[in-house]
């Protein structure tokens, strides 16, 4: 995977010992190592992550394909990537991804993350100066870092970590949006905040039409950035409607010939043929293939992990190499797409009857989130991770009895998240909602999806782009929840993918919205029906198949034993998963496996990075 690292201050031998950890993968890398600083990375060639501008800065980017070219275009002069002033850099719409920026004579450092975070870079201020790097663990190898107990218990509980943290003590996440800057003679560092997401007034159009229009222009020019119509381009094609809504932006955007369209998961699923019809509709090459046993291999998943430090989704590194080897540059798909499709707001926390009515209200201009009381949002936050704070069976009691007060603990995070968020100025409760879900788990959960495909190959993330971004933060929640946005832009613009139905909602995607949501409760009903008659004749009568997740595969085979047996960190109660195994390889375990494969497989990610 590509990446960067750096420091400013300490003695060479531990900037020789970071960049040999960081290099380690790969066998090489491009750097610059001097007495007290250094800075170098790694790129997919004939990329270059390392580049000087004329010698008054070195700096190292880690992004987007667009953004190695955009680097030396900086370099040479005509294109603009940062500007630097009074103490602070500004990073352009160009910079799509991170950057690392070293002045060695004035002896500052600047660390700048993508407004969406997706690019992480993580840092540590130590007497003898500033360490950083886009993976985690190399530092923690280098400064002998002990791993933070309530990091790793918020990884594992909900995916994310909250506030800056990481799974080491001492060591910090930049958030999405932020600067870093770094005084090596003075040893200061302060963070400044220069995302404006959610923190600007909403969208005001003089029509439907005109806000569809200013969308799909937006989206085709995030296309035009950050793909490249003479290389191949690989989308990451569903069922769903972010990914198609993406694909029509790409047929507009790149010919046919230099697209091939990627879907796995449960081979005889609609979800798949649904996928498969979309691009034969269009003429795009198309490669299914289906989520096995190369997933679960843990020599594979180790590989995997040394680049990427996240192999909670391995069908995606899977992915990745088949791409890859399909010569394929770059891989896209459609996160956080969720922003402009309006899945990241209240929707995305309440369940049940609860997520039901919220939807209908806002679907029926009923609901106004700009005034609705924080408290509410704040409220609605609390209850999603503290209500559900328990020790998971796979952590040994020990680990959960060292832990001064989880749920004291947790809430001090989360509230300093919130508190974070409203500094910015991020003021409705919407907004709230919606900021927060998207930088957490938008950010460090669903695009660990695509990120993982970086171990292949690089990744370019058209609704990341800062523009479209900042178009779909101001734009109300009721204007565009469940996707009544993208069917509008997809009817004006792209209505030949509306013909084949959602694979959650079983209806065409031209029917209305109300009809999709009736359609998501039939599907659920059916699912629930068939799992159980599939449980009672023993699996004589077979599950539903709707979606792409399909793991029954797991009950035949020794790949969560293999898991189990892999992960050896005191942290875990090995008698009680070696139990849920049992249950599983035995039959005696009735529920589906996919929400189990994701525990084995998050346990076994938090076991490789702690090693």
């Amino acid at each position: 995977m590509p990446g960067l690292f750096g420091a400013l201050g300490p003695q060479r031998h531990l900037i020789e010992e970071l960049r040999k950890a960081f290099e380690e993968p790969w066998g090489h890398g491009e750097h610059v190592v001097c007495e007290t600083w250094g800075l170098g990375g790694h790129a997919f060639r004939p990329s270059h992550a390392l580049t000087t501008d004329g010698g008054k800065s070195l700096f190292a980017v880690d992004g987007e394909p667009s953004l190695y070219s955009s680097a030396q275009e900086h370099a040479a002069g005509s294109k603009s990537l940062f500007e630097r002033s009074s103490g602070n850099v500004q990073t352009s719409v160009d910079c799509k991804g991170s950057v690392a920026i070293l002045l060695p004579d004035e002896r500052k450092c600047f660390l700048a993350c993508d407004w969406s975070g997706t690019f992480a870079i993580y840092y540590l201020a130590t007497p003898a100066g500033l360490m950083f790097c886009s993976r985690q663990r190399p530092l923690a190898r280098v400064l002998g870092l002990k791993p933070d107990p309530l990091g790793c218990l918020e990884f594992l509980k909900y995916g994310y970590t909250l506030r800056d943290r990481t799974h080491f003590q001492g060591l910090k996440r930049l958030l999405p949006g932020q600067i870093l800057a770094y005084d090596d003679a003075s040893k200061k560092l302060a963070i400044i905040e220069n995302s404006v997401l959610w923190a600007e007034e909403a969208v005001q159009h003089s029509s439907r039409h005109t806000l569809i229009d200013d969308c799909w222009n937006a989206l085709t020019e995030a296309v035009r950035a950050s793909l490249v119509p003479k290389q191949r381009n690989a989308i990451l094609l569903s069922g769903g409607w972010d990914s198609r809504t993406l694909f029509a932006a790409a047929l507009a955007e790149v010919p046919r010939a230099n697209l091939v369209a990627y879907c796995h998961g449960d081979m005889k699923s609609s979800e798949i043929d649904i996928s498969r019809s979309l691009a034969n509709s269009t003429g795009v090459a198309f490669q299914a293939e289906p989520i096995d046993k190369r997933s679960f291999d843990t020599d594979f998943l180790q590989s995997c992990f040394e680049t990427t430090e996240d192999v909670r989704f391995p069908w995606f590194h899977v992915a990745g190499k088949l791409l890859a080897q399909a010569e394929a540059q770059s891989v896209s798909s459609g996160v956080y797409g969720e922003v402009l499709g309006g899945h990241y707001g209240v929707s995305m926390i309440l369940g049940g009857a609860s997520k039901a009515m919220a939807v209908g209200k806002a679907l029926l201009g009923l609901r106004n989130g700009a005034s609705q009381p924080m408290t509410a949002a704040t409220t609605l936050l609390n209850d999603l991770h503290l209500k559900t704070l328990s020790r998971p069976f796979s952590l040994s009691k020990d680990f959960w009895d060292s832990l001064d007060s989880p749920t004291e603990a947790v809430k001090a995070d989360l509230e300093w998240s919130i508190s974070r968020l409203r500094q910015r100025g991020v003021n409705t409760a919407d907004g709230l909602i919606e900021a927060f879900v998207t930088e957490h788990r938008g950010t460090q959960y669903i695009n660990a999806q695509v990120r993982s495909c970086r171990s292949s190959l690089d990744i370019a993330l058209p609704f990341v782009d800062r523009n479209l971004l900042r178009l779909a933060c101001r734009i109300p929640i009721g204007d565009k929840i469940h996707n009544t946005l993208n069917k509008d832009i997809l009817s004006s613009h792209a209505s030949g993918m509306l013909g084949l139905p959602c694979a959650a909602t079983l209806v065409p995607a031209s029917y209305p919205v109300l009809a999709h949501e009736a359609g998501r409760v039939i599907r659920r009903i059916l699912e629930q029906t068939r799992r159980k008659a599939f449980l009672l004749t023993d699996g004589r009568v077979g599950v539903s198949r709707f979606g792409w997740v399909n793991f029954e595969f797991l009950r035949r085979k020794q790949f969560l034993r293999a898991l189990q047996e892999a992960s050896t960190h005191p942290f875990w109660d090995r008698q009680a998963i070696g139990a849920k195994v049992r249950e599983v390889e035995s039959g005696i375990y009735r529920l589906p496996l996919d929400p189990l494969a994701m525990v084995f497989l998050a346990n076994y990610n938090l076991d490789l990075m702690l090693r």
